[in-house]
């Protein structure tokens, strides 16, 4: 009698990254007849690609012991297995994503007739900064500035307003 193994070909999809200070969370679609999937981490010195994860039949996976700040890639691969064999999908899902890095603290604010200036201290694994301006109205965000310093200036502000 022969039997024959169903051998997952099929690619997996919809990979996300959900990033904290030290680790990261992916989440993907599954894969159907998949047994489980396994997670591929680059590594830069070697510039190639290492198992970080043998097995996982969840499509949710937390790598945990990340370093603040910085940038990581992955690959997910599903698998079949018949026998004691593995059967892996011919091409991996692959996302770039990046762990947060702390929040940074206003130390001084300085202001004058029609300008504030807004000064911090540097955070580890930050390469650069970004300044928002909050409108209570419409309750939204704008970036005001991109910056690689620790020091903001505001200028040209009405008098009475209050910016937030």
């Amino acid at each position: 009698m022969i039997k024959y193994a169903a051998v997952v070909t099929a690619t997996v999809t919809n990979v996300k990254a959900s990033p904290s200070l030290n680790s990261i969370t992916l989440s993907w679609d599954a894969v159907k007849g998949a047994d489980g999937y396994r997670i591929y981490i680059y590594d830069a010195v070697s510039k190639s690609y290492s198992v970080l994860v043998r097995k996982t039949a969840a499509v949710k996976y937390e790598i945990k012991n990340l370093t603040k700040g910085k940038n990581y890639a992955f690959l997910v691969r599903a698998y079949s297995k018949y026998a004691d064999s593995y059967y892996y999908s011919r091409q991996c899902a692959k996302i770039i994503t990046c762990t947060k890095v702390d929040k940074c603290s206003v130390l001084k604010v300085a202001q004058s007739t029609d300008a504030v200036t807004f000064t911090w201290n540097k955070v580890a694994g930050a390469t650069g900064y970004r300044v928002f301006l909050f409108d209570t109205s419409a309750k939204t965000y704008t970036t005001l500035e991109t910056t690689a310093g620790t020091i903001y200036r505001c200028e040209k502000l009405k008098a009475g307003k209050v910016y937030i």
